[in-house]
């Protein structure tokens, strides 16, 4: 389920020109998660290789067309991937269920598996590669766990692709990014 949310997109677009670290990025999407005991679900480790784009083109070093939340995404190439970087925003709840990495994941070629719990605290973020092996565990206890995870990427794609754009599509401007949307992993949709 998506959800139009312009005060995400601005708040990204400000942590995109406070921090060194996003110097050049642009946010391109917006993912909300919420965790707690009924609304829970183990994520396995792995790496964020796909991006949101327009249109999937053959033979320029994407692969594996999907669709996320109604948008269309493809595995990008290594390249792109290294230029992106994920802001995890933790909103509510403690480190249970939180975020494990493989450090220095982003930089092999081949999935490690060593994982470490990276606690973060409430009202606390985390800068972190798509191209990190990461999991997360369960929630065990009645504590709520809210995570607001925002790609930012380079401002422009290479030619064909483009990023996706709501557009008209929505109702929204043209050239809107999807960080103005939050991908809500099929829970219902609460304003932030």
């Amino acid at each position: 389920m998506m959800l139009k949310n312009k005060s995400i997109s601005d708040l990204a677009s400000l942590f995109a020109l406070k921090s060194p670290l996003l110097k050049g990025l642009t946010p391109v999407l917006a993912s909300y998660f919420p965790k707690s005991k009924s609304t829970n679900w183990f994520v396995a480790s792995h790496r964020d290789e796909t991006l949101p784009i327009e249109r999937f083109h053959q033979n320029f070093g994407w692969s594996n067309p999907t669709v996320k939340e109604g948008i269309p995404h493809a595995k990008a190439p290594k390249d792109i991937l290294e230029q992106c970087v994920a802001l995890r925003l933790q909103l509510t709840g403690t480190s249970e269920g939180a975020l494990s990495v493989s450090p220095g994941s982003h930089k092999a070629s081949e999935t490690k598996t060593d994982l470490a719990l990276v606690p973060v605290p409430q009202c606390g973020g985390l800068f972190m590669r798509p191209l990190l092996v990461h999991s997360s565990a369960k929630i065990q206890t009645d504590t709520k766990r809210d995570i607001l995870h925002i790609l930012y990427g380079p401002a422009s794609l290479p030619e064909p692709f483009k990023w996706y754009s709501f557009g008209d599509k929505e109702g929204g401007q043209a050239g809107r990014r999807a960080s103005s949307y939050i991908c809500l992993k099929g829970h219902v949709a609460e304003p932030l």
